[in-house]
């Protein structure tokens, strides 16, 4: 028995042994696997910027949600009709873009805003301490002899500035310095960042009063725009130059000899009042109706390709201001401040505007409209580019044009043989992306000539029902430009 058992584990031992061997020999059948190496350097900068920026990028974002102003006013705390607040014995500074700012050493007691006359509201004040543009003190002014002289303009009758009303990014505060002062101010009450700024500067003048409109003065025969000299101006007669509509513009000025953009003498001559003012997004054009020439901002259109004519005077399906010469189609690239070529000329002959986004020349019909190029993912969506296309169009019948959709404010009804098309004016602004419709079922006709009662939802209905029709064309010319914020 004691033998059974001792065989049984000798046994037992033995195909243990057995198993161990199989098990090494299986392991040694294997591949042996490399050591595990180092990270490569360039790696470990890779990962440790990418940590960075996300940790940053997290921060930016606290701050940026976590920025908003520690004082919220009431309407009985405005001082006057301005950007200042009287909260006790605290004044508070309403700065556009970045909001209410304490103004520490202010007084309140003697505080008093300067007021401009204009209808406008007056980010100038004074105490018996200082004189504010904003919420920043101007030096060496006597607040108790300062008083307001002209928009914009103050002057203790020794000391004068200029303290501009549009508030402008404050170039000295990057992203990065932005986010870290808005964390000391949000967690260790440091003063809270100011991403835009009133800016102001001293001017060589004692005696000035106001001329022409916002932001221009004048002291003797010398002319002032924003506390810069407009070389060569005269005072007495200069005059903001005013559109074909009678509206006056406030960058564009003449004084019967020379024309100005802002303080910047412009290579032209005063026509007497003969002019379009034009906009396109954030820059303003001028049309010399005389010359035909073209000024974008201060940028003259070339000469040798004048006399030039504006196509649109609107923006609603067009991205761009097209202008026509004969040596082709030009347009004006606000990134990089130059005008461009966009096409050959395609009329034949006489342009004929039939509304603001359709003309006529020979038996041809051409229309604009504009389109959006948006980027990014579902979350980080932006507009990268902006489009905007001429079509043709051309059928056998003459055009009529029938009557005007609201007055003519929000387009034209206009028939060809026995058809009717709705030429659209309000553009994509009112969700209305496409220039010319057909108008399908006629009863809609006298609907759109009804001048009252008439919204834009309604003309929208249309469109959504079939009532108005898309009608294409062909794609003569594209112009595309990249947004850049």
């Amino acid at each position: 028995m004691y033998e059974d058992f001792t065989q049984e584990l000798k046994d037992e031992r033995a195909q243990k042994k057995r198993k161990a061997r199989a098990r090494k020999a299986e392991a040694d059948r294997k591949p042996v696997r490399d050591e595990p190496r180092d990270m490569p350097l360039w790696r470990k900068i890779a990962l440790g910027a990418t940590f960075v920026f996300a940790a940053f990028s997290a921060l930016a974002l606290f701050a940026v949600i976590n920025s908003s102003d520690d004082y919220s006013p009431r309407d009985d705390e405005q001082i006057k009709y301005s950007d200042f607040y009287k909260k006790g014995d605290e004044i508070y500074a309403l700065v556009v873009g970045a909001g209410y700012f304490a103004i520490p050493d202010a007084d309140a007691a003697s505080f008093r805003v300067l007021d401009f006359s204009s209808g406008y509201r007056s980010n100038v004040a004074a105490d018996k301490n200082a004189v504010y543009c904003g919420n920043i003190a101007m030096s060496e002014l006597e607040p108790a002899r300062t008083k307001a002289v002209a928009f914009g303009y103050v002057s203790d009758g020794q000391v004068s500035y200029f303290c501009d009303g549009e508030a402008v990014r404050n170039d000295a505060l990057g992203a990065l310095k932005f986010t870290y002062e808005t964390l000391a101010h949000i967690f260790w009450d440091a003063p809270k960042p100011q991403s835009y700024v009133y800016k102001f500067k001293r001017i060589d003048a004692t005696d000035l009063r106001q001329i022409a409109g916002v932001y221009y003065a004048a002291e003797g025969s010398r002319a002032f725009y924003k506390g810069e000299i407009l070389p060569g101006a005269d005072a007495a007669s200069l005059r903001r130059i005013e559109g074909s509509d009678g509206r006056a513009s406030g960058v564009y000025a003449a004084d019967g000899a020379n024309v100005y953009f802002k303080n910047l003498r412009l290579d032209a001559r005063d026509n007497g009042g003969h002019y379009e003012l034009l906009r396109q997004w954030l820059d303003y054009f001028l049309w010399d109706a005389k010359s035909g020439d073209v000024f974008a901002n201060d940028l003259k259109f070339d000469p040798a390709a004048a006399p030039y004519t504006p196509l649109n005077r609107q923006l609603a399906h067009s991205n761009h201001l097209l202008f026509a010469s004969l040596g082709g189609i030009y347009y004006f690239d606000e990134n990089d401040g130059k005008q461009k070529r966009a096409a050959d000329n395609p009329f034949a002959g006489e342009v004929r505007a039939l509304s603001g986004s359709v003309f006529q020349s020979g038996e041809r019909i051409y229309f604009l409209e504009g389109a959006e190029v948006w980027g990014g993912g579902r979350s980080t969506r932006r507009l990268v580019a902006r489009k905007s296309g001429l079509f043709a169009l051309e059928l056998p019948h003459e055009w009529r044009r029938v009557g005007g959709v609201h007055g003519g404010l929000y387009g034209w009804v206009y028939s060809n043989g026995g058809r009717f098309f709705y030429f659209d004016d309000l553009g994509s602004s009112q969700l209305i992306d496409r220039c010319i419709y057909e108008i399908r079922d006629l009863d809609l006709v006298e609907i759109l000539l009804q001048k009252s009662s008439l919204g834009t939802s309604k003309i929208r209905e249309m469109i959504k029902s079939g009532g108005l029709e898309v009608v294409d064309g062909e794609l003569l010319f594209e112009v595309k430009t990249r947004v850049e914020f």
